[in-house]
């Protein structure tokens, strides 16, 4: 059961200026303003959960957040949560970012007492929700709860000394958490939850025992961006289609999802609202702006085939800096995700991994210059029978036989990691195996013989 101790006013939204990302990009004309909310007491709901009791006060520039209960775990929760709504329309598009500063955890009796940032899909106790906590010997721990009512899961983090700053940001059903340490965000783990448009975000606390713990908190903000432009009303793709053309994407039309699909049209996978934006000498493409996850296009019977994706790094890019290509693409039951993936890591390297259940394996690595100069290279992967060759800027980097379970077919994806990167120019072309054609890649072998 959940109990109402306080019911803030209305979230208060104040609009200001179109977005332009700092790497000069503006939303085209129709695209939303940025919105933001100060997360001050005015705007603050207290909810006890499952018999739990709390409260909040303040203490100068800081807060103390009181509260018994058994923990968030399980299938449903017993804690205090404080929490505004914020509203999240466009998925990645619009982003909703809690920081806050935790002090201190004192009058704890139990270990495994905690206290952190939360996005809560509902004010239901077995509601989705995602936690990033802190144990009062300074512990890091994420907890997730993907369906209403689910299990709960864990990741747990480094040991921190106190004050500890956290950072919780959802960017569509992505919800990232970050911490940091020596002065640096550090990304934690991100996770898939299908939460709705509107959502709880707030702090929130818990002791395990029947006495309350007490948690200092500081510097809490919730900041709620959004940038989204429709699609180009009428828009007609002049280029040809070439013979043995899979797949292509200049994203001209403003779109990664609109209907109808084609081969110069595809619709991408886990992307309901893509940020495609328009430079001044009026390209398009899509900019991916710290946004962790996947999107997916093109089919499972796509065999031997060359895939080629233009990237561009601003040079104010930091953390991770990861984008890939991915090919041979495939949602199974036994390997999950089951795919190749290359492309830039960390800005300054070209790697080649093999995704197979939720694990990567790195199967070659080379190192570049430095990529984050703002300057578009071209990443290019040809996938014949098991040998996949890497290509920067049309040179040979990378080269790999898979002899052991080689992934033969599948369609392509792109991946990105703490990233301020553009994505455009994807194009897939059919290669003619001049032995075993298609028939190998669906018996999995005889890759030097002719097809019977």
């Amino acid at each position: 059961m959940k109990k109402r101790l306080m019911q803030g006013s209305a979230l208060r939204m104040c609009l200001a200026f179109l977005l332009v990302s700092s790497i000069g990009w503006a939303a085209a004309p129709g695209g939303l303003p940025r919105a933001s909310a100060a997360f001050t007491p005015s705007t603050w709901t207290v909810d006890t959960y499952g018999g739990a009791a709390g409260s909040i006060a303040a203490s100068g520039s800081k807060y103390n957040l009181q509260s018994t209960g058994a923990n968030v775990w399980g299938n449903a929760d017993s804690f205090t949560f404080v929490s505004q709504e914020e509203e999240s329309l466009y998925d990645e598009c619009s982003s909703v970012t809690i920081t806050g500063t935790i002090y201190s955890i004192s009058d704890y009796e139990n270990v495994n007492a905690s206290a952190g940032l939360m996005f809560r899909d509902s004010e239901e106790a077995g509601a989705k929700n995602v936690m990033l906590r802190v144990l009062p010997n300074g512990g890091i721990r994420y907890t997730y709860r993907t369906a209403d009512g689910g299990t709960t899961a864990n990741t747990s983090g480094p040991t921190l000394t106190f004050p500890i700053e956290l950072k919780l940001v959802r960017q569509g059903n992505i919800f990232t958490a970050y911490y940091k340490q020596s002065g640096v965000w550090k990304l934690h783990k991100y996770v898939e939850v299908d939460m709705g448009t509107n959502v709880r975000a707030g702090i929130g606390a818990f002791s395990v025992t029947s006495n309350p713990i007490t948690a200092e908190y500081g510097n809490l903000d919730i900041v709620n961006t959004s940038s989204y432009s429709p699609p180009v009303d009428g828009y007609v793709d002049p280029e040809p289609t070439a013979s043995g053309l899979l797949l292509r994407d200049r994203f001209e039309d403003g779109s990664a999802t609109n209907t109808p699909a084609a081969v110069n049209n595809p619709l991408w996978r886990g992307v309901r609202y893509a940020c495609i934006v328009e430079d001044g000498a009026g390209n398009r493409a899509w900019v991916r702006d710290g946004s962790n996850g996947y999107a997916y296009a093109g089919s499972n019977a796509w065999t031997d085939y060359e895939a080629s994706l233009d990237v561009k790094f601003d040079a104010a890019s930091s953390g991770l800096n990861i984008a890939q290509l991915l090919v041979r693409s495939r949602q199974t039951a036994v390997y999950g995700n089951f795919c190749y993936a290359a492309g830039i890591s960390g800005g300054n390297k070209l790697v080649l991994e093999k995704l197979t259940a939720g694990e990567s394996t790195t199967l070659g690595s080379v190192g570049i210059a430095s990529v984050l100069d703002g300057q578009w290279r071209t990443i290019k992967i040809r996938a014949l029978d098991n040998t996949l060759n890497v290509y920067l800027d049309g040179v040979l980097k990378l080269s790999y036989t898979d002899d052991l379970l080689p992934n033969l077919r599948g369609g392509i994806g792109i991946r990105t990691e703490e990233s301020l990167v553009q994505l455009d120019n994807v194009i897939v072309t059919k290669v003619d195996d001049p032995l075993g054609g298609d028939f190998d890649n669906w018996v999995g072998g005889r890759f030097d013989r002719p097809a019977p």
